[in-house]
């Protein structure tokens, strides 16, 4: 600002020199003074400018500073909770995986829930086998899909009925 406000005054000097002489000596004294009033005048009130522009830049800045530490601390703070929730929920798997593993491995002593999972593993492989032979099974005629139907259906009455009938003898909780 001050470069601004000394590049004024220089080119106020400059317009003094150009001021052409009048005919009489207290008519250009007269007429000097009063351009270097008005030079005078200017130069302070560009001073006076330029010192209020600093203040507000000061002002700006510190304003600026104090909304930045606002969005840091907003941040860290989302952060935080964020992280926190996280944690919980990563908490809360963990328990509910080693409960579902204790509980499986217990259910898993009772040869009733063994064989139905062998049952099982053996009904998902058959329908894979299936599902890759499909194209020569004939699926046009309905006594086929008829028998399919009542074997799988024969299954899971079996299943069910040996479930009901041995869970309980065998289960040891």
């Amino acid at each position: 600002m001050s470069d601004a406000v000394d590049t004024a005054a220089a080119a106020v000097e400059d317009l003094k020199q150009q001021i052409p002489q009048p005919g009489s000596t207290s008519e250009y004294d007269k007429l000097k003074k009063e351009a270097e009033g008005y030079a005078d005048g200017a130069v302070k009130k560009g001073k006076a400018v330029a010192e209020e522009l600093k203040k507000e830049l000061g002002e700006l800045e510190a304003e600026g500073k104090s909304l930045w530490n606002k969005f840091v601390e907003s941040v860290q703070a989302s952060a935080s909770k964020i992280s926190k929730v996280l944690g919980d929920a990563g908490a809360q798997v963990q328990s509910t995986t080693c409960t579902a593993v204790t509980a499986t491995s217990k259910e898993l002593q009772n040869p009733v829930v063994l064989a139905q999972a062998l049952v099982g593993a053996g009904g998902i492989f058959g329908g894979y086998l299936l599902y890759t032979e499909r194209h020569r099974i004939d699926t046009d005629n309905k006594v086929v899909l008829g028998l399919h139907a009542a074997i799988i259906t024969g299954f899971i009455l079996v299943d069910g009925y040996l479930f009901n009938q041995y869970y309980s003898k065998y289960d040891k909780k």
